[in-house]
C-alpha cells in the first residue's frame, strides 16, 4: 500500500509526456514477471515446503528490495506540509468501516445491527471528511481532483477491472477443487496463462503514446469479456487445453487496462498533486477488489449452497461445516466422508463439484455482464481528442 504510490510518480518525474506511456508499460510488464510466477512459485512452495513459506520468502525480496532503493532512487525534497492527522483518522475510519461492512455481511446478515452500525460510521467518517475539505490543513483527500471529469470517469472504469479481476481467485478454485489440481499443478497452468501479461502493457503504452488510452481500454474490456464468456461455456467439460486460451485472453486484456486509465485519470494532474491522485487510485482499487471479492463470495456461496442442499435433500446428513469443507479436503471434512459408505462418500464429493461448476458459472456469467458496463463508458466518454482519447 505504501510503495505502489509512488512508482508512477517517479516514472512521471523521469520522462515526458509522450514517453510516459512506454515507460509506465515497461514498468508494468516487469511486474507482471512477478505476478505471472507468483502462483507457481507459491504452487511450489505450499506443495514441497508448506505454507508458511509463502510468508516467509518475502523477507529477502523486501531486503533487496530496500537495497536497491537506497542505492538507486534520487532525492526529493522535502514538502514543507502539515500532515492532516484528523482527515487520515476520517478517512481510515471509513474506509476500514465500509471493508468490515462487506467481507463481514454473510455472517452478520444484510439486515442487523453490526451491519448498520458500520454504514453509518462509514458514511458519517466520509460526510465530515467532506465537509471540512475547505479547512486550510485539510489536505489529505484532494477533493478538487477527485471532482476532475477525467478522473472520475477513469475511477468508473478501474472500478470494474478491479471488481471483475478478483475473479481470477476463482479460477485458481475450480482448478483446486473441481479438477483436484495440486497447488504446483494449479499454480502452474495459472502461471501458462498469465503469461500473455508480460507483453500486453508494453504494447498498450505504445498504443497510448500513439492513439490515446481509448484503443487500448476497448481492446482489453473485451477480451476480458470473450474470456469470462469463453470460460463459462467451457467449465463443464473439465478440459485445460480449452480453459488455458480463456486465461490467456484474460490476462492479456487485464494487462493492458490499468496502465490506459492510470493515464488516462493524470493527463491533466500536476506534478504537485500526482502522489496523491497515484494513492487515491491505489485506494480505489483496493477497495473496488474488497467489494468484488464480498460480493462474488456470496454469490458463489449462495448459489453452493442451494445446489449442494438440492442434489443431496433426503439422501444424507451433514453439517454446514462439511458441506464447505468436502471440495478443499478440510480434516472435518475428510474424517467425516471417511466415515460413510464409500458410495454415500462418493456422492457428495459429486454434488459438491456439480455445485461448485454452478456457483461457478453464475459468477462467471455476471461477470460478463459487468464488463458491458465498462465498455459503455469507454466508447462513449473516452472520445478521441486531437488523435488522443
Amino acid at each position: 500500500a505504501l510503495l505502489l504510490p509512488t512508482t508512477t510518480p517517479l516514472i512521471f518525474s523521469c520522462f515526458t509526456m509522450n514517453k510516459r506511456g512506454k515507460a509506465t508499460g515497461l514498468n508494468k510488464a516487469i511486474g507482471a514477471v512477478f505476478l505471472c510466477a507468483g502462483p507457481l512459485v507459491g504452487g511450489f512452495l505450499t506443495t514441497y515446503f508448506g505454507w508458511r513459506y509463502v510468508f516467509w520468502i518475502n523477507l529477502p525480496i523486501g531486503v533487496c528490495g530496500l537495497l536497491l532503493a537506497l542505492s538507486t532512487l534520487p532525492f526529493f525534497p522535502k514538502k514543507k506540509e502539515p500532515f492532516d492527522i484528523p482527515g487520515f483518522v476520517l478517512f481510515s475510519f471509513g474506509i476500514t468501516s465500509i471493508v468490515l461492512l462487506f467481507m463481514q455481511t454473510r455472517v452478520w446478515g444484510w439486515i442487523s445491527f453490526p451491519s448498520f452500525f458500520f454504514l453509518v460510521f462509514s458514511v458519517t467518517a466520509f460526510a465530515w471528511l467532506y465537509l471540512r475539505r475547505h479547512r486550510p490543513n485539510a489536505t489529505f483527500i484532494n477533493f478538487s481532483l477527485i471532482l476532475k471529469r477525467s478522473f472520475l470517469i477513469g475511477t468508473s472504469t478501474l472500478f470494474f477491472t478491479s471488481f471483475v479481476g478478483i475473479l481470477i481467485i476463482f479460477f485458481a478454485v475450480y482448478f483446486q477443487t473441481v479438477l483436484g489440481f495440486s497447488a504446483i499443478k494449479a499454480g502452474g497452468y495459472i502461471f501458462i496463462g498469465n503469461s500473455p501479461a508480460l507483453i500486453s502493457p508494453t504494447l498498450a503504452g505504445h498504443l497510448i503514446d500513439r492513439y490515446g488510452s481509448r484503443l487500448p481500454l476497448l481492446i482489453g474490456f473485451s477480451l476480458i469479456f470473450v474470456s469470462l464468456l469463453w470460460f463459462s461455456l467451457v467449465l463443464n467439460h473439465a478440459n485445460v487445453g480449452l480453459l488455458v486460451p480463456s486465461l490467456a485472453l484474460w490476462s492479456f486484456g487485464m494487462g493492458m487496462i490499468p496502465i490506459a486509465y492510470t493515464l488516462f485519470m493524470l493527463r491533466n494532474v500536476g506534478k504537485h498533486v500526482s502522489s496523491s491522485a497515484i494513492a487515491l487510485i491505489s485506494t480505489y482499487k483496493q477497495l473496488s477488489s474488497t467489494l468484488g471479492l464480498a460480493l462474488f463470495g456470496a454469490l458463489y456461496v449462495f448459489v453452493y449452497e442451494q445446489n449442494i442442499h438440492f442434489k443431496l435433500s433426503g439422501k444424507t446428513l451433514i453439517s454446514q461445516d462439511n458441506l464447505e469443507g468436502v471440495l478443499s479436503r478440510s480434516q472435518n471434512a475428510t474424517q467425516y466422508l471417511d466415515r460413510l459408505p464409500p458410495q454415500e462418500a462418493n456422492d457428495i464429493v459429486q454434488a459438491a463439484k456439480t455445485a461448485s461448476l454452478h456457483a461457478l458459472e453464475y459468477l462467471t456469467l455476471t461477470g460478463t455482464l459487468s464488463v458491458i458496463i465498462p465498455l459503455v463508458i469507454v466508447y462513449v466518454f473516452f472520445k478521441p481528442k486531437n488523435g488522443r482519447a
